[in-house]
């Protein structure tokens, strides 16, 4: 993928994201962060941006960046990569508004309408768990998105986020046992870093070097579980 970045002009942007989502699955945060600078739109840094944000927990500028990548993505008439972002920022709004998460939701899925992006319709239904948390049927929903995931071969990227809603369901829920065991459970899926990865967040605010799903919140103290800091607030908004 470096050799296709550093010789194949055509193909350059595509392979330095393909490096960034690399490097944010393996902790390499800064590297991740270089590379959303350096590509524009061609390389979806907006999107990048989002998702690096996300991982970091703080939900209102993964929400900006996402919202942004998909604004540019119409402007260029990009159909596909407008579904992607809308349906990142709708996993973004599930977990901080839920009802604002459905309207989003409900885009993202009017945008994949004729369109076959596994991935994203993925997304989608991670969503709306997280949407529906504390709801009775999405642990049974989640077992079945579980294999699909798997049949679908994209247990490195999907199957994290999935074990977060799940957790955030159990907090949601109050039920401290299973929430304790979703959170000390290990990271699926960990890959090693690609680059000489250090685990810092790009302002230096605290990352797991291993997980792809966010392990703050903007109001959490730096490497604290945002299932445990949230655990009041999404009382309070879900119950």
């Amino acid at each position: 993928m470096r050799q296709v970045a550093a010789v194949t002009p055509r193909l350059a942007p595509a392979a330095r994201r393909g490096l960034a989502h690399l490097a944010r699955i393996a902790g390499d945060f800064p590297t991740a962060l270089a590379v959303a600078q350096q590509v524009g739109w061609e390389g979806r840094h907006h999107r990048i941006l989002g998702d690096l944000w996300w991982v970091q927990g703080d939900m209102d500028q993964a929400a900006a960046a996402h919202r942004t990548a998909r604004e540019e993505a119409e402007q260029h008439a990009v159909a596909g990569e407008r579904a992607t972002c809308q349906a990142q920022l709708a996993l973004v709004a599930c977990f901080t508004a839920p009802q604002t998460g459905d309207n989003e939701l409900a885009l993202a899925e009017r945008f994949l309408v004729s369109l076959n992006l596994r991935a994203t319709t993925i997304t989608t239904r991670i969503a709306a768990l997280a949407r529906d948390a504390g709801t009775t049927d999405v642990e049974q929903r989640a077992e079945l998105l579980r294999a699909d995931i798997t049949t679908a071969g994209l247990a490195a990227t999907a199957a994290p986020a999935l074990e977060l809603v799940l957790a955030f369901h159990h907090a949601v829920q109050a039920n401290e046992d299973l929430l304790e065991a979703a959170i000390r459970q290990p990271t699926p899926h960990a890959i090693a870093p690609v680059t000489g990865a250090d685990s810092r967040s790009p302002t230096d605010a605290g990352w797991s070097s291993t997980s792809s799903t966010p392990t703050t919140t903007s109001s959490a103290s730096p490497g604290s579980s945002p299932c445990k800091t949230a655990r009041h607030p999404s009382r309070v908004r879900y119950g």
